[in-house]
């Protein structure tokens, strides 16, 4: 039996307004989008208070209203997140076979409007080896640098996020929903996937006589 290949993300969010509000726009834009239709699989948790799954991997197409989830009150519990991401996507993560292909890389997702708990120690270890497709972080100025930098040690790639909004770069002018950013970043073409060309024509094979 053959599966098609899904793409696995995993958003971890604080439980704010602006996180559960961008998690509903982003299933009704990504339902929108024949390619992310194909392959994308999402998973919420949740990090306010005691870190918990709310919506385990999950087609985009069967996940229901895009109101999953509600806003919550507490800080962040990254640590406890991101181990349960790791546990998670090593149970339910489909690997390789000899008839079979496995999943693409999973997404990880971070939504941080406040400072998070702890050390990030024990979280960051435990998804250290994880090769990930990307990893993500969409960060409010209440974060700290320490924390910051930490994350950015452990690979993620992070936006400042100021009610919701990403701020302008160089790749676009003006500030965006953070979940905008997130869908764009989804649906891109594949080349990120894709085996490097080779630089310029190659030579023709020598003639043999």
């Amino acid at each position: 039996m053959s599966f098609a290949r899904r793409l696995p993300v995993y958003v971890l969010h604080d439980g704010s307004e602006y996180a559960v509000r961008g998690l509903s726009r982003l299933v009704d834009s990504l339902r929108c989008d024949p390619q992310a239709l194909e392959m994308v699989w999402l998973s919420f948790i949740s990090l306010a208070g005691a870190a918990k799954l709310t919506v385990p991997l999950t087609d985009i197409c069967a996940i229901g209203n895009a109101g999953v989830v509600e806003s919550e009150v507490g800080a962040p519990d990254l640590d406890g997140g991101l181990s349960i991401f790791e546990s998670d996507a090593h149970e339910k993560l489909r690997k390789t076979t000899a008839t079979t292909k496995g999943d693409w890389r999973p997404y990880l997702v971070l939504f941080l409007s406040t400072n998070p708990l702890g050390e990030l120690k024990i979280g960051l270890d435990a998804i250290g080896a994880r090769r990930c497709g990307y990893r993500l972080a969409f960060v409010g100025a209440a974060v700290s640098s320490l924390a910051r930098a930490r994350l950015t040690d452990s690979g993620f790639e992070l936006f400042d996020v100021t009610d919701g909004l990403v701020k302008p770069s160089p790749e676009w002018t003006t500030s965006l929903p953070w979940d905008k950013l997130l869908c764009m970043t989804f649906t891109k073409p594949y080349d990120w996937r894709a085996v490097p060309a080779p630089l310029g024509t190659l030579p023709p094979p020598p003639v043999i006589l």
